[in-house]
Parts: C-alpha cells; sequence; structure tokens
C-alpha cells in the first residue's frame, strides 16, 4: 500500500508513523536519503489495526523483539507457498508488491 521497500516497512518503528497527518517518515532509506511517504486512507487504516502499544516495531520477530528480516519474509512466503497456504498465483516474492505499486 505504500510502495515502500520491503527492508523500509522491516524496519519502521511507531514512532516514525503519524497516522493523524497520513505520513511514515522513513530515515534511512537504501538511497541513503529520508524521506517521507503519504499513507492512504486504506494504509491508515491497516496501521491501526495492527497497532500495538506494547511493540516498538511494525511486524516485531516473537523471538527477538526486533523487527523482522527482508530474509524473514522471502523464507517464509517460500514456506507457505511449499505448504500449498499461499494464494494460487505463480511464484512472488514480496518485492514484487513494491513492483505492483509504483506500476
Amino acid at each position: 500500500m505504500t510502495g515502500c521497500r520491503t527492508g523500509e516497512i522491516c524496519a519502521l518503528a511507531w514512532g516514525n508513523v503519524d497516522l493523524q497527518k497520513g505520513t511514515i517518515h522513513l530515515k534511512e532509506t537504501k538511497t541513503g536519503s529520508e524521506r517521507h511517504i503519504q499513507l492512504s486512507k486504506q494504509a491508515i487504516d491497516f496501521l491501526k489495526s495492527l497497532r500495538d502499544s506494547s511493540t516498538h516495531y511494525f511486524f516485531t520477530s516473537r523471538r527477538t523483539s526486533k523487527p523482522i528480516t527482508q530474509y524473514f519474509l522471502n523464507k517464509d512466503s517460500h514456506r507457505l507457498r511449499e505448504l500449498n497456504r499461499m494464494i494460487d498465483i505463480p511464484p512472488w516474492t514480496p518485492h514484487d508488491l513494491r513492483r505492483t505499486v509504483l506500476a
């Protein structure tokens, strides 16, 4: 929903999100330039449904309490595909979602 890189979203802390203004502040990016991302109403509603005051990051590992990694996303999507629990579409990666948003 944001068009952000998966690594940017994986490392995103709730302190960098302003749901009132509808923005995400990315301090560390692949290009080295920080930027603000405007959120759609759907993205804001989704983030509100995720909000957990006990966690610092959006997507926290239960095991480490740190943000999940891109490696975890790729590995888990592969595991779900092998278990036949992935939607029935040709193989895809989390980065393909970014390509879809930016297309």
